[in-house]
């Protein structure tokens, strides 16, 4: 953008002299369409960003307001859950931050203050943890993973 804006200005500075310059007046022309287009390529580019982020914002919202806890999601075993180990006391939750560090927090914690801990990111819209049997072989291998 920057750099048709600055030939923009060269044609002006040259077409002041040569206003009859048909190659000139056809380039500028030309410059000026291509950083019209671009301008209107980011506002349309920033208006969906913040339309996403206003979208997130109120996900966040509505999750905070409802306090919803996360063992509420394991009142019941999913169908793979043959052995009924998931429950809340038998359980891990971890989350990533932005920095792709693992974050352990507590079962019992209700959404919200989960959202609000330092770190945690909300990504694509989505509140999202990874929940492990305490002690599984699959826990030790993802704490493996986030130890290097």
């Amino acid at each position: 953008m920057k750099q048709y804006n600055k030939a923009i200005h060269y044609c002006d500075t040259i077409l002041e002299n040569e206003k009859d310059n048909k190659t000139l007046l056809e380039f500028r022309k030309k410059c000026a369409s291509l950083a019209k287009d671009i301008e209107q390529s980011e506002r349309k580019k920033q208006f969906f960003a913040k339309k996403k982020q206003m979208e997130e914002d109120n996900l966040v919202k509505e999750i905070l307001k409802r306090g919803y806890k996360l063992e509420g999601v394991f009142e019941t075993y999913p169908e793979w859950d043959e052995k009924h180990q998931y429950k809340a006391e038998n359980l891990n939750v971890y989350f990533e931050t932005a920095k792709k560090k693992l974050v352990q927090t507590d079962v019992n914690s209700t959404l919200k203050q989960i959202l609000n801990l330092p770190g945690y990111v909300i990504r694509g819209g989505t509140p999202s943890f990874m929940i492990l049997v305490r002690d599984s072989p699959a826990e030790k291998r993802l704490l493996k993973e986030y130890e290097s």
